[in-house]
């Protein structure tokens, strides 16, 4: 079986350098993109962790993964899940996906924050 295929985009926490030693350790996986829009902001600098690209979207047409792990700021996430599921990738992020309610909609959620519940 051909591995999975990972992209990671961001490391804006911790936790995201543990998923990319545990990705590059696994041969059931393969690391195929680290993506960063704002190096210098990023825990990429004290890692030494090269970037191949400096935005999804470039990520997305350039190369061919399965996943796409998000590690960018709260408030970015939203928007890059949907771009990736947009693009018919698997979404791996931790919460919180969306900061704001308004990032909640492409969801297909309500703008009620009673109306529905997202487990």
């Amino acid at each position: 079986m051909a591995p999975l295929r990972i992209a990671i985009v961001g490391f804006r926490h911790a936790h995201f350098l543990d998923l990319y030693r545990r990705v590059t350790a696994d041969s059931r996986l393969e690391l195929v993109a680290i993506c960063e829009e704002d190096f210098e902001a990023s825990l990429l600098p004290v890692s030494g962790i090269a970037v191949t690209h400096g935005t999804l979207e470039a990520m997305l047409q350039e190369v061919d993964c399965d996943v796409v792990a998000l590690g960018d700021c709260y408030g970015k996430r939203g928007q890059q899940a949907i771009t990736a599921l947009r693009a018919g990738k698997h979404v791996l992020a931790d919460k919180p996906l969306c900061t704001r309610l308004r990032e909640w909609m492409p969801f297909g959620l309500s703008p009620s924050p009673t109306a529905q519940k997202l487990a």
